[in-house]
């Protein structure tokens, strides 16, 4: 088999893999920075499990208020971190994180095309010493007919330093999932909003 009838296979096998591949892996890159990348996501291509997609309600335009909205919901959650030695609570995103966050969807939600979520991957690390180590918190955001969506993936979780791996790796994350969730991290149940079941 000649070099050229080689690549045009592979070529079709590469193809055919990613059509075949989950949209999660389909995302399209809006911006990327040292502690922050956002995607697009097709609302029909993910989720993608045939189950969970009836649950998930289609996407609609962000409204004016989004930010101010979404700044005063994040800032009053908190989260539970169990570990073996204890129980800690933190907030979802501290504040230097949250602000970077909304400075960018500031300028991304106005020209979003339609029918896409918004993936958001963050890392951070809040105690910036010797001995602390970066944090990884994934979300899923969408505006749909019944109010805000916010699915998380990771939150908190510990980002292993290693300076044989390039930097590009904390950008390496799973979909997130509808199904599972970490036992040992929950969002504190508050009055102002609902988990969906």
């Amino acid at each position: 088999m000649n070099l050229s009838k080689k690549l045009f296979l592979v070529f079709i096998i590469f193809y055919f893999m990613l059509q075949c591949s989950s949209g999660f892996y389909k995302r399209e890159i809006v911006y990327l920075s040292e502690n922050i990348a956002i995607y697009f996501i097709d609302e029909d291509d993910y989720p993608d499990d045939i189950n969970i997609k009836p649950y998930v309600s289609p996407t609609k335009t962000f409204p004016t208020t989004f930010l101010e909205d979404l700044k005063i919901v994040i800032s009053l959650l908190k989260v539970e971190k169990e570990s073996i030695f204890s129980k800690d609570i933190y907030p979802l995103l501290y504040p230097p994180q949250l602000e970077e966050m909304l400075i960018l969807l500031n300028d991304i939600i106005p020209n979003m095309p339609q029918k896409k979520r918004i993936l958001i991957v963050q890392k951070f690390d809040p105690f910036r010493t010797v001995l602390s180590k970066e944090k990884r918190t994934t979300m899923l955001l969408w505006y749909g007919e019944d109010g805000y969506n916010l699915v998380f993936g990771e939150i908190h979780e510990d980002l292993i330093p290693d300076s044989f791996v390039s930097e590009i790796k904390w950008l390496e994350i799973f979909p997130i999932s509808l199904k599972h969730h970490n036992p040992r991290n929950k969002i504190l149940k508050e009055d102002f909003f609902e988990y969906k079941k």
